[in-house]
């Protein structure tokens, strides 16, 4: 019986077999989409600087720029960009406001404050929950970090704000008004409010129950004529500027 010879003929070529074992390339990774952006500051130079740079960059997408609180939220209704980047100085309708409709409305947008505000302004807009907080002293690019970390539902603190900045600046509680009502145990209290600590923390610092703190909080609101803690950190704005 004769067997039948192989073939010489290769059932694959060498460039076949090695397209075959040439492992396929991974896909291209989606690019996430930019993200948009809304600018509200009072100052035409802010603006422009903005929206320059942040018009140019391939991760963001600038929806509008606006220099008044009332045309902001007319704006943010209108076009409900992912970040309203605002100053806390603005006219027709202040920032908190802004910080607050936002959260009542349940609106995607969220509020990011650019500022040069002072550390007691700061801490008001802390107190209303804003998601993020840059001091306009720090670079473009810590800005834009900002952004990103907010959007991706982080909370960003500029040191420039940060408890130890704080204690460093502490505004002295000197006007008659306050020594004349205030206890030495609240203003105490007080002092430790406007650098930012918990009722827990304070009643760590001072040894004492969360109680004993919102009882001492409850007599320092009933005296200064403040509802909370955004009313207290006005008041002792206004009066200490």
């Amino acid at each position: 019986m004769t067997l039948a010879l192989a073939s010489s003929t290769p059932l694959l070529t060498d460039p076949e077999l090695s397209a075959l074992m040439q492992r396929e390339p991974p896909p291209q990774a989606r690019r996430a989409a930019p993200i948009e952006i809304m600018f509200a500051d009072p100052h035409p130079v802010v603006i422009d600087g903005l929206n320059h740079t942040f018009a140019n960059h391939p991760d963001f997408v600038v929806k509008n720029c606006v220099r008044d609180g009332a045309t902001a939220w007319r704006e943010i209704l209108k076009h409900q960009p992912d970040i309203v980047v605002m100053e806390l100085t603005l006219s027709e309708k202040d920032s908190l406001s802004l910080i607050r409709d936002l959260k009542n409305a349940r609106l995607r947008t969220l509020p990011v404050i650019f500022t040069h505000a002072n550390l007691l302004g700061a801490l008001e807009a802390m107190a209303e929950g804003v998601n993020g907080l840059v001091s306009k002293r720090k670079p473009k690019e810590v800005l834009m970090e900002c952004i990103r970390e907010v959007h991706h539902g982080q909370q960003w603190l500029d040191d420039d704000f940060s408890i130890f900045g704080l204690a460093r600046n502490d505004v002295p509680l000197a006007p008659p008004f306050f020594k004349r009502h205030l206890t030495l145990r609240e203003l105490s209290v007080v002092q430790l409010l406007i650098r930012g600590q918990s009722n827990r923390e304070i009643a760590r610092t001072f040894a004492m129950g969360e109680g004993t703190v919102k009882a001492h909080l409850k007599h320092i609101y009933q005296k200064l004529q403040c509802d909370n803690r955004v009313g207290l950190l006005s008041r002792i704005r206004r009066d200490t500027d």
